[in-house]
């Protein structure tokens, strides 16, 4: 159960035990890079290539491209499957770039958690104040709408919103009024959904509404509290399609992420943040502003960890495709 990356001729021979036969799946890239978007031109020299290792024999391929929007590129992948068929493609660790999503809430966080010469999906929360109340005014809706404005007009990826009533069920209203400015980008409703009290019923509106993809922590303060878990085994087994995409968050770690993954969740929110000191002065008196020592900013190493988490659970959920048979 163990797939070896080679990237010479030397490297084969050396991991090539005698008298035995290795499976081997060809990576189908044509140049070095992260982004994972490929011109038509790079697509003819790769098509190229799927072709002359098929006829090769190789076990199977490994590949990946995406849109700009960080979406999985289906036009790029559909013509390398249909040239590779019969034989199994995996997809490659482009896959890594849709499972993340680091909540930032300040210029430098976001510059922390971007790499060089990357791009970036972005999601705005749309909030006009604090509080977890969800409980918004008609004026209060006036400032969130023209803010949707705003950034859809710079050409963000998407949105986050959330309103209830007092009765702590979903606002139609005003979340209709959100998702149609906001159209035809797509809109994630956000944690206001772990305050419901009949959360079945409510993921069934949100569909019905469409919402593309819920933040929640299974209706917890976090996922690690009792009986998170079982929500969201639920909803990631009744929901987690094209119709709604369930998006774990609050509290997730590399050491619970592995849980999220089995569960079929295909995207993980985290802050991924650590707590920077901030200079100490002496002042005559207080302006009656919260005192505070330090700040959270994401942290690029608990990024990276974390990344890493979520690669190692997708290979051991997928490992019956990822295996090397000794004969």
């Amino acid at each position: 159960m163990l797939q070896v990356a080679v990237d010479s001729l030397e490297s084969a021979v050396r991991k090539q035990p005698a008298n035995s036969r290795t499976q081997v799946n060809v990576t189908i890239r044509c140049r070095g890079g992260d982004d994972f978007l490929y011109s038509e031109f790079e697509m003819i020299t790769m098509l190229r290539d799927v072709k002359y290792f098929k006829e090769m024999d190789v076990d199977g391929f490994v590949f990946g491209a995406l849109t700009e929007n960080l979406d999985i590129d289906e036009h790029k992948a559909m013509k390398v499957l249909a040239i590779a068929s019969p034989k199994n493609v995996t997809f490659s660790r482009a896959f890594d770039h849709k499972m993340l999503q680091v909540a930032v809430d300040s210029l430098e966080s976001a510059v922390r958690k971007q790499p060089a010469n990357s791009r970036t999906q972005v999601n705005v929360t749309i909030r006009c104040r604090g509080g977890d109340d969800f409980l918004y005014s008609e004026f209060e809706m006036i400032t969130m709408l023209r803010d949707v404005k705003y950034f859809k007009e710079m050409d963000v990826d998407g949105f986050v919103f959330g309103a209830l009533t007092e009765n702590l069920d979903i606002d139609e209203h005003k979340a209709m009024k959100v998702l149609a400015i906001a159209s035809p980008k797509n809109v994630t409703f956000s944690r206001a959904f772990d305050h419901v009290r009949e959360y079945k019923k409510t993921a069934n509106i949100l569909v019905g509404l469409g919402f593309h993809r819920v933040h929640t922590a299974g209706l917890r303060e976090n996922v690690n509290q009792p009986g998170a878990i079982k929500n969201l085994s639920f909803l990631a087994t009744r929901y987690n399609s094209s119709e709604l995409s369930i998006m774990p968050g609050g509290g997730v770690s590399p050491d619970n992420v592995g849980c999220f993954i089995n569960m079929g969740c295909n995207i993980i929110h985290s802050t991924c943040r650590s707590a920077m000191q901030l200079p100490k002065t002496e002042r005559l008196f207080s302006l009656g502003v919260t005192d505070s020592s330090s700040v959270y900013l994401a942290d690029v190493e608990v990024v990276k960890e974390l990344k890493e988490s979520i690669f190692q659970a997708v290979q051991e959920r997928d490992k019956d495709i990822d295996e090397v048979d000794y004969q």
